[in-house]
């Protein structure tokens, strides 16, 4: 009965071993292996590797300017357009991007699929977040062969402001006249 008991129990450990073996290999490879990458340039350059749910696993500044921007920042286990997002405005304060400056994203995606989501995706989202704030150009390339996509720029305006020399009622449209009540 010895014999049995041990053989049951030992069969049992294998069979644990071998599902915690293939969750933790899976869950590798979905949530903390890089299975994508983006470039982020401004003059700052910043590398963003992402997993296959598009959340950052790693940054790492490619030039001096990236560490920099990169310096007290935590960005690990964010959303891809967050990052950027923020890495945006961090280049903004720190004085890196300003008005008519021009951000790159160069996606390092293994199919064009993911490459024109991620595109996409980068576009809106940091077009919506800066928009009112900066006006920028944003471009988009595919990393493998540097190629622009077909859409490579697009520009967050601030809103629009009257001219300085007319007056409010000129930039005002003319309100109808209305009679006083009666009781």
């Amino acid at each position: 009965k010895q014999h049995i008991s041990r053989w049951i129990r030992s069969g049992i450990a294998a069979i644990a071993a071998c599902f915690l073996l293939f969750f933790g290999f899976s869950y590798y490879q979905n949530y903390i292996q890089p299975y994508s990458s983006i470039y982020l340039t401004i003059n700052p350059e910043v590398k963003m590797d992402l997993n296959r749910q598009g959340t950052v696993v790693k940054l790492t500044g490619t030039n001096e300017d990236g560490k920099e921007l990169l310096e007290g920042y935590h960005g690990r286990g964010k959303d891809k357009v967050t990052a950027a997002e923020e890495l945006i405005d961090r280049a903004i304060d720190m004085g890196f991007l300003s008005a008519g400056g021009q951000v790159s994203f160069s996606i390092d995606a293994p199919d064009d699929a993911l490459f024109q989501e991620y595109g996409v995706e980068l576009r809106t989202g940091v077009t919506d977040h800066l928009d009112g704030q900066v006006s920028i150009t944003i471009e988009i390339i595919h990393h493998q062969n540097r190629q622009k996509s077909p859409e490579s720029t697009a520009v967050s305006s601030p809103p629009e402001t009257p001219p300085a020399s007319s007056s409010p009622a000129e930039t005002r449209p003319p309100q109808p006249e209305t009679a006083p009540a009666s009781s």
